[in-house]
């Protein structure tokens, strides 16, 4: 519009203008080179599209690969100040706090129907299965299984079929859901490959009545958590292993990871109400 003024005010002033017939002139002029130009932009538009089809450049995907660790390392550093905020401010209330054995044995009894499918469920998503199956496949000679439970290792048919075993557990209702699911399985054994020489109620921190060294395998599968007196059940555990035989153990407990340790901390009451063990245990230090 400065272009149209400017040269609207150039002419003579004397000679005979038709004003409204310029300015329609000028404007369509105007306005055609407008459409060329954005005609102009927009084929090079397209064609810098159709170059990059199909994906981004390579500076982009760079760019875009820096942004996706800086944001995922953001989210991993807020959720981690989170979980120290809410668990660690606390941690000492919750550690206080502790059931007495009777309630968790009033907790084994009612979670039996359903221990093993929500034990089992768990495991495989979490990796524990396979290391259950190694651990118990170097079992051999007589075994004794404390805190059997409702007998995992057995109903999966875990043990070598050279192994005599023993399952004992302080939960009446656990022992009771194992013969159940063993019997289910077919006759006495079970289905099992190995022996079964008891499943019966026994409570291994209180000493069991069996003589000194009268087992080649001590199995405890997730027990030291669940016992009052852990130190007292691993004494047991060596007084009735032979000369030369083997504990095999199978635990969770404290981490190398301090930040994990005050989750475990943090939910350790809540966990133990609900499953009867205290999974935040330095078992290193039991050991």
């Amino acid at each position: 519009f400065h272009r149209i003024i400017t040269m609207v005010c150039s002419r003579p002033l004397g000679k005979s203008y038709h004003k409204s017939t310029f300015f329609s002139r000028c404007l369509s002029k105007r306005v055609s080179q407008s459409k060329e130009n954005r005609n102009v932009v927009k084929d090079e538009t397209v064609r810098s599209s159709n170059d990059n089809f199909g994906g981004y450049s390579k500076a982009t995907k760079q760019y875009s690969m820096f942004h996706w660790i800086v944001g995922g390392t953001i989210i991993y550093a807020s959720g981690l100040g989170i979980s120290l905020m809410i668990f660690k401010k606390d941690d000492a209330g919750q550690q206080q706090i502790k059931i007495t054995e009777s309630e968790r044995r009033v907790v084994y009894n009612c979670c039996a129907p359903t221990y093993e499918q929500e034990v089992c469920s768990t495991e495989q998503w979490t990796g524990i299965a396979p290391i259950r199956r190694d651990i118990i496949g170097i079992a051999n000679g007589k075994v004794l299984e404390v805190a059997a439970g409702t007998g995992i290792n057995l109903t999966r048919d875990l043990y070598p079929p050279t192994c005599s075993v023993t399952c004992t557990d302080c939960s009446e209702g656990m022992v009771e859901e194992a013969r159940s699911r063993l019997c289910d399985r077919g006759g006495g054994r079970g289905g099992v490959r190995a022996t079964i020489a008891a499943i019966e109620v026994g409570d291994i921190e209180r000493g069991l009545p069996y003589p000194d060294a009268s087992f080649d395998t001590i199995v405890d599968t997730f027990g030291l958590c669940s016992f009052e007196d852990p130190i007292a059940a691993l004494r047991e555990m060596k007084r009735l292993c032979r000369p030369g035989g083997q504990i095999l153990l199978l635990e969770h407990g404290r981490s190398n990871f301090p930040p994990l340790n005050w989750l475990l901390d943090g939910s350790a009451a809540a966990h133990a109400r609900r499953w009867g063990c205290y999974w935040n245990r330095d078992l290193a230090a039991m050991l």
